[in-house]
């Protein structure tokens, strides 16, 4: 089966998706869209939204769906139906987390106002997330690194990517004060076919 993903020519809520064909070797068609582009497609999609992903005669929108699919399509889901539901709370709370990253660093234009979302956020709301990130870490029967059961799953993929973007824009320290964190967010981003997927876009 030939997968298509469509998305802007950069990383954002595309990358995750990226990331969860490489880290299962799956190969696709990496449908990058110019900005220039994105009026005249806007209108065509269903939602008049990306990330859009095409396989065969279907057409999945939304980026949490994507990730889910992909990530129960290539096994990267859990071993049961409850390390499934975990995966599915966990990005929900990232993506409560981009919400309130978005609104200073894309939607606020008065830069005072700007500066003020932003310090709440690093100082505040990125800091309680990385915490209860960091117990939940602790709390895993399982004792690795990962966040949910004793392997990768697509939340761990989605949230270190999640994470490198916010915290490469508010603050590149962020997660030092976090060790299950770090090594999660290492672990991910070490994994051969993520690494060799990394490397290939610096290039």
């Amino acid at each position: 089966m030939a997968y298509k993903l469509t998305y802007f020519d950069f990383a954002a809520r595309g990358e995750p998706a990226r990331l969860i064909f490489a880290a299962a070797n799956v190969k696709f068609v990496d449908n990058r869209v110019k900005m220039q582009d994105w009026p005249a497609l806007k209108p065509t999609l269903e939602w008049g939204q990306m990330p859009v992903l095409q396989f065969g005669d279907k057409t999945l929108t939304q980026s949490k769906a994507i990730y889910r699919y992909l990530g129960r399509k290539f096994k990267l889901s859990g071993a049961d139906e409850w390390e499934s539901a975990q995966c599915d709370e966990l990005v929900d709370a990232i993506s409560d987390l981009v919400d309130e990253f978005v609104k200073f660093a894309i939607k606020e234009q008065d830069p005072v106002k700007k500066e003020e979302l932003k310090k709440t956020f690093v100082t505040s709301t990125f800091p309680t997330f990385l915490m209860r990130i960091n117990k939940r870490q602790m709390e895993n029967s399982s004792g690795t690194c990962w966040l949910v059961g004793k392997t990768m799953t697509w939340a761990d993929i989605v949230i270190a990517e999640m994470l490198r973007q916010i915290s490469e824009a508010a603050d590149p320290a962020s997660l030092n004060g976090y060790p299950h964190v770090r090594k999660m967010f290492d672990n991910v981003f070490a994994q051969p076919n993520i690494k060799q997927y990394v490397d290939a876009m610096k290039k």
